[in-house]
């Protein structure tokens, strides 16, 4: 918003911007994209083993995928930049293998008795739960008769196939790999020792809170030596960045409070007056319920005013949550607490007219049948109802509460008369309601309401102001240090992100949306360097109300090349971790010889024991995960202590008390749920191990993505 005022106050300058893009624009269709590689279908996105991402393809599999859909968009770009790599490695491997999926394969898996799970997900009727045959069979014959004349649902049902395929792919690949998966007889009979041996053993546990904090010096040197022990963990395949920043938040004034407050007293005049009450609470940030409700279930400023107003008063303005609101009344009288009622529905689609006639004369023949005592209603029910939850018992839908139904079926049951026969039109169709029961707990008033809303919101002006004192602080201050000096006069300080990749689109506590994208890209820029601010003052939005909410400054804290982090980008993930083992060091070096219960007084603690304990046992009640501990207990000396051991949450020192052999294991079950349970981890081992053995380059950065 506060760019838009500045470009609004300078639009001469946008002019020869313009200008000049148009220039850029005619040189650039002159040339081409050549610095990032083109090709018929446009430039390359990147390439996985080989295979060309290009960029036209990704924008059309995301256009007819994801069109009109609400999600994060870079969520979805995300998902379907790794569904392109997955396809062309498992092509790739397919290939190879003479692995494919035929015409006739695919035609079951869309319409068959084999339906992909993309099928039975995307056409499940809502209303049954079960898959809309019906509606697949069209699809069917649109195919067979080439007669796909929506071309958006053509393109969605092209880029569907392709994930159909590459998923049956990939399913064939992992039931080779899977296939293949056996355990040796003698690997069976290890493991059911192991998992039947048991050992019972006390112990005395010194957690690592014993040794202060202050007592502890994480240096640098003893995370390093941390990190290339524990390499595996702690080695990023790309380079990460990490953005330090500043948030000055935009908070309306107390002029711009009297503005709202004004709109708001200018809206209640017609407020008084209106109607429509349901129609301008919801053009006003506001709500009505078709619902009366208790005093006591109202705010409490409310509920002592409520009482006094007579129908059609207007009370406000006051203040809630961030609003300037006020209070119509519209209705009040004792309502019962819930109703019980039965009823037929008939059914008919909107725009079927001739459906419609044909409900209504159904509807008023059983209408005549059942006032005329010929009939029972339970029957007519069971026999007529088109409601699948009520029809088998007689149209019985029980006792409900107000706002369970639809406003109109709530109208006759809450306000019309108890029994006789009601008929009412929802969207849901025609309706034939019996109310059989009015319950009334107390005959206590209860009121029907609406508000409306004005927000609390900072001013154009008031925005204009806080942008341009915050892009003068950047302008003034172009590193961290300075930057930093300089908020902290304004009583502020800064923040920090995680370490990000070239492609996050999230920044520490700022969200994930095209601001945050847009730092990402600036953070990775070729021209940014550790301890810069970023020139541009980083604009961030209310999503409901659409006003400049903050104003973030930026600067590049530090960069992790690709390989073993450095001790300042692990430093956040490993110091906890360090530090404890270091406790844990300063604690064993305490302990000394002689008994449990000895060691135990010398550090305030208490002997404590575990019945059974095996290799297979990962959580052991009072003890946690301790691997450590649990293979001392099995391979230590019976009644003697253990040296100190260093575990995952504290300084165990154990004796072992009791020892029994596994028992032979029941080779065949073992060996099939072994099996099983090794081809299971295919599913995601297998794709995430070709991935990590590919050569992938990820060109969207330079594609501005």
């Amino acid at each position: 918003m506060a760019l838009i005022g500045t470009i609004r106050k300078n639009f001469w300058f946008v002019l020869i911007l313009l200008g000049f893009a148009l220039v850029a624009f005619l040189f650039m269709d002159i040339f081409g994209n050549q610095s990032i590689g083109t090709s018929a279908s446009g430039p390359a996105m990147g390439e996985v083993a080989g295979e060309t991402i290009s960029y036209n393809d990704f924008r059309r599999a995301e256009s007819a995928l994801y069109k009109g859909s609400s999600a994060n968009q870079f969520v979805i770009q995300n998902s379907l930049w790794d569904f392109f790599v997955e396809k062309a490695l498992v092509n790739k491997e397919a290939s190879a293998l003479g692995v494919d999926v035929s015409k006739e394969e695919l035609r079951d898996l869309e319409f068959g008795a084999n339906l992909h799970p993309l099928i039975q997900q995307n056409f499940r009727n809502p209303q049954t739960g079960q898959v809309d045959m019906a509606q697949l069979n069209e699809i069917k014959n649109a195919i067979d008769n080439d007669e796909f004349t929506n071309t958006d649902f053509r393109a969605y049902w092209a880029e569907q196939e392709k994930q159909i395929v590459k998923d049956q792919k990939q399913a064939k690949l992992n039931a080779m790999v899977s296939k293949a998966m056996f355990t040796p007889t003698w690997m069976v009979n290890k493991l059911g020792s192991q998992s039947s041996a048991n050992a019972s053993f006390e112990y005395v546990k010194v957690p690592f809170d014993y040794i202060p904090d202050t007592d502890v010096d994480v240096s640098d040197a003893a995370i390093s030596s941390y990190l290339k022990s524990n390499s595996a963990k702690y080695t990023n395949d790309k380079e990460t960045r990490r953005a330090e920043y500043v948030v000055f938040n935009v908070v309306a004034t107390a002029a711009d409070s009297m503005l709202n407050k004004d709109a708001l007293n200018v809206k209640i005049a017609e407020f008084k007056t209106t109607q429509s009450d349901s129609i301008f609470a919801a053009n006003n940030n506001g709500s009505y319920v078709n619902y009366y409700a208790k005093s006591s279930e109202m705010p409490a400023n409310l509920q002592e005013v409520v009482g006094g107003m007579n129908n059609g008063d207007v009370y406000g303005p006051y203040i809630d949550n961030g609003f300037y609101t006020a209070f119509k009344l519209i209705d009040k009288r004792s309502v019962p607490d819930s109703v019980k009622a039965s009823h037929i529905l008939r059914q008919f689609a909107p725009t079927d007219l001739a459906g419609k006639d044909a409900a209504n004369a159904l509807v008023d023949s059983l209408m005549t049948e059942l006032k005329a005592g010929r009939a029972k209603f339970s029957d007519l029910a069971e026999e007529f109802s088109q409601d699948p939850g009520s029809a088998s018992k007689g149209g019985d839908l029980g006792y409900f509460t107000q706002g369970s139904m639809l406003p109109e079926f709530n109208q006759a049951c809450f306000f019309g008369p108890e029994g006789g026969y009601q008929k009412v039109a929802t969207r849901a169709g025609i309706h034939i309601i019996n109310v059989r029961d009015q319950k009334y707990i107390d005959r206590e008033t209860k009121y029907k309401t609406a508000i409306i809303r004005v927000p609390i919101t900072p001013s154009q002006d008031t925005q204009d102001a806080l942008y341009s004192d915050v892009t003068d602080l950047v302008s003034q201050n172009k590193t961290i240090d300075a930057l930093k000096t300089a908020v902290a006069a304004k009583g502020l300080s800064t923040e920090f992100s995680a370490f990000v990749n070239q492609n996050d689109f999230t920044v520490g506590t700022l969200g994930s949306e095209q601001t945050s994208r847009d730092i990402v890209k600036w953070l990775f820029d070729s021209d940014t360097d550790a301890g810069e601010v970023s020139a541009e003052v980083y604009e961030y939005s209310d999503p409901n109300l659409y006003y400049d909410n903050k104003y973030v400054a930026v600067a590049l804290n530090a960069v992790s090349p690709a390989g073993l982090l450095s001790v300042d980008a692990a430093r956040d993930q490993a110091e906890f971790l360090v530090k404890n083992q270091l406790k844990g060091e300063k604690i064993a070096a305490q302990v000394s010889a002689g008994a449990l219960s000895d060691i135990a007084s010398k550090f305030g603690q208490t002997v404590q024991s575990v019945a059974a304990a095996n290799m297979a046992s990962t959580n052991i009640t009072g003890l946690g995960n301790e691997p450590k501990v649990i293979a001392a207990a099995m391979n230590g000396e019976l009644n003697a202590n253990s040296g100190a051991i260093v575990g995952n949450s504290g300084v165990y020192i154990i004796k072992p008390t009791n020892r029994t052999e596994g028992t032979a294991a029941n080779v065949p079950a073992l060996r099939s749920s072994t099996n099983a349970a090794s081809r299971t981890r295919v599913t995601t081992g297998l794709i995430n191990s070709i991935r990590k053995n590919a050569k992938i380059e990820d060109s969207r950065l330079a594609l501005d993505m």
